[in-house]
């Protein structure tokens, strides 16, 4: 089996869900997927529900990113891994300079915005193969000099045997959920903070919505910094049930809940590639989004949603007034059957594989080194230890608020 050590924390998120996702399929193809968990930091944001075979933690009692980085190449070493994606974790990115020269390093650039570029593009002499999810982040890579020979684009896939859906009649929906009244039924599914996700905006489209009379009902489901600020934006609308604060669900909840919802809200103002966005159309939702060039406008087509300039609130509103309901609810069924085609964890997975294997065709760097032959490199979007501390236990305490 081909051993390969994937960057990421067992939690609610997009980067564990791709392991969740991917595991079991890359097996089939001779490749072992290890979540791999790196220092105090990281471990002190493991959910324990979450655990799944093959996650591994490490350095859990170390704070310091060398030794960090440094516990990771001696367990790499040890158990022979030939493949490295570190993603997000900085003690993965850190070892890069330490590991074997036969070690194959491939950058996903989950984010595309500065700081993801920045740390995906950190070591670029050492990373053999740049994975993006999207035509933005080519765009964006090419632009900073990284060439084209080393930029492989899959997009993300799902699971899809994790939806479970019961039709009945031609709603496509789960009769158990879904409300039979002339309300559309909306939803938003994220993080609540508006920096990245966008969730001020919700305000401004359902008075839009109630100045044209439609009749809806909104779910916002997730956690995050900006609830209490949100739940007091939207208390008159809460107020009068239009609009319910769900709070966080664990993944099977969630992916049968999506089967609740007409329309899904996404306002996110940058992204790489939304699970929300795919488990959802997957789901038969009809999307409504801001148009994040590369992202969202490759995403959804006509068929699944549209797309609106940044703060066209009267616009979204206008079309969500324009919605044949009973139309749009029997053709979720057909969105989600088309969605779910484009978008499967087969097609992902095979496409990593075939990466892979590659990858590993190539005996450029087969000569071995030893991590003493090396000194550490702190990359430089790193903050220190200490303030790197303090904020993973700042995120630690407000999770569990």
């Amino acid at each position: 089996m081909i051993k390969v050590a994937y960057g990421s924390i067992p939690k609610e998120g997009g980067t564990y869900s791709f392991f969740l996702n991917h595991r079991d399929i890359l097996k089939s193809f001779g490749i072992e997927l290890y979540c791999v968990t790196v220092g105090y930091q990281s471990n002190l944001l493991v959910n324990k529900n979450f655990h799944s075979e093959g996650c591994i933690y490490l350095a859990k009692n170390e704070f310091r990113l060398e030794k960090q980085a440094i516990k990771f190449v001696e367990w790499a070493k040890r158990e022979n891994i030939q493949v490295v994606i570190p993603v997000n974790s900085e003690p993965m990115n850190a070892s890069v300079t330490l590991l074997p020269k036969r070690v194959k390093i491939i950058s996903r650039v989950a984010n595309s915005f500065k700081l993801g570029y920045q740390i995906a593009t950190e070591y670029d002499n050492y990373i053999h193969q740049y994975v993006i999810l999207n035509s933005k982040s080519e765009f964006d890579l090419l632009n900073l000099g990284i060439q084209k020979n080393k930029i492989t684009k899959i997009p993300n896939g799902f699971d899809l045997s994790q939806l479970n859906f019961e039709d009945t009649g031609n709603s496509g929906k789960d009769d158990d959920l879904f409300y039979h009244s002339n309300a559309i039924q909306i939803g938003f599914v994220g993080r609540l903070e508006h920096n990245q996700k966008g969730v001020f905006h919700l305000k401004p489209i359902l008075e839009e919505l109630d100045k044209l009379g439609v009749k809806y009902k909104l779910d916002i489901v997730g956690t995050g910094k900006d609830k209490n600020k949100l739940e007091q934006e939207l208390g008159h609308h809460i107020e009068k049930n239009l609009v319910s604060l769900v709070g966080g669900l664990n993944r099977s909840e969630l992916l049968k809940y999506y089967q609740k919802f007409d329309v899904l809200l996404f306002p996110s103002h940058f992204e790489g590639m939304s699970n929300v966005l795919i488990e959802s159309l997957c789901s038969g939702n009809y999307l409504i989004s801001w148009n994040l060039k590369g992202i969202t406008d490759e995403i959804i087509d006509d068929h699944s949603g549209k797309v609106f300039e940044m703060a066209d609130y009267i616009g979204i509103a206008n079309e969500l007034s324009q919605l044949n309901l009973q139309e749009l609810r029997e053709g979720s069924i057909n969105r989600r059957m088309k969605n779910q085609t484009r978008f499967s964890h087969l097609v992902s997975a095979e496409s990593y594989a075939g990466l892979i294997k590659e990858l590993l065709k190539n005996d450029e760097f087969q000569n071995d080194r030893d991590v003493s032959d090396f000194k550490f490199k702190r990359p430089s979007y790193s903050s220190s230890d200490l303030k790197s501390l303090m904020f993973a236990l700042k995120r630690y305490y407000f999770d569990r608020a």
